[in-house]
């Protein structure tokens, strides 16, 4: 490229560098204390050509058109579901490039005894179209990751799909009671007893409810037997 310039006079300035080159300010080039003005720019022909046609093929041939598509996004993507209860995301399907076609959601991978129901089941995402999925965890569902799979399928055939992380949690089992302290009434403690005998204590303490509780007497022969 080449550059054309002539002095000028009411420009600002500033000192060259000491090798000689030029030094720019303000569209103002300063070499030796001479002030020297931009006034215009030759490009060669070859270069002006090679624009030319850049800018004659972007015309010529704009970039192809993107085919119609959507894309299924979930909202959270992971969920903790506690064994005995449900949660819910949102499940947004966006359009793109002109996307109109009905899609139809479908989940899997769930596990026997986790329920995931999607309302709406189906929509179309001109711009974008949004669902519920509610996670529905049976009781007696053991704890840990259950990845699912939310696919949704257009009435042309086209599939996306994206992943839902479900982890069941289970609480810790509760502690086990201190065991009552027994005391016995009748008989004495040392007696010689019948096997049929009578026995009345006192419990202290609780007995859980749905607990049973056992009392092992150990009986010792009578002397000389």
């Amino acid at each position: 490229m080449q550059v054309s310039v002539h002095p000028g006079s009411d420009s600002g300035s500033l000192l060259p560098r000491n090798t000689g080159s030029l030094c720019w300010r303000n569209n103002t080039m300063i070499e030796k204390a001479k002030v020297w003005r931009i006034t215009r720019v030759v490009v060669p022909a070859a270069v002006a050509a090679a624009a030319a046609v850049v800018a004659l093929l972007a015309w010529l041939c704009p970039n192809p058109p993107q085919p119609p598509d959507f894309v299924v996004s979930l909202n959270p993507n992971n969920v903790v579901v506690p064994a005995g209860g449900n949660t819910a995301a949102q499940i947004t399907v966006h359009g793109l490039h002109g996307f109109e076609r009905q899609v139809t959601l479908k989940a899997s991978g769930q596990p026997n005894g986790v329920v995931v129901t999607l309302s709406p089941i189906n929509g179309k995402p001109s711009l974008k179209y949004l669902s519920t999925a509610t996670i529905t965890v049976g009781g007696d569902v053991d704890a840990g990751p259950y990845p699912i799979q939310i696919m949704a399928t257009s009435d042309s055939g086209l599939e996306r799909s994206a992943d839902l992380g479900v982890v069941v949690s289970r609480p810790p089992p509760p502690p086990i009671p201190p065991s009552p302290e027994v005391e016995i009434d009748t008989p004495a403690d040392g007696s010689t007893v019948k096997s049929d005998s009578e026995i009345a204590g006192t419990i202290k303490g609780r007995i859980p409810d749905g607990w049973y509780m056992w009392v092992l007497l150990n009986p010792h022969p009578s002397p000389g037997q």
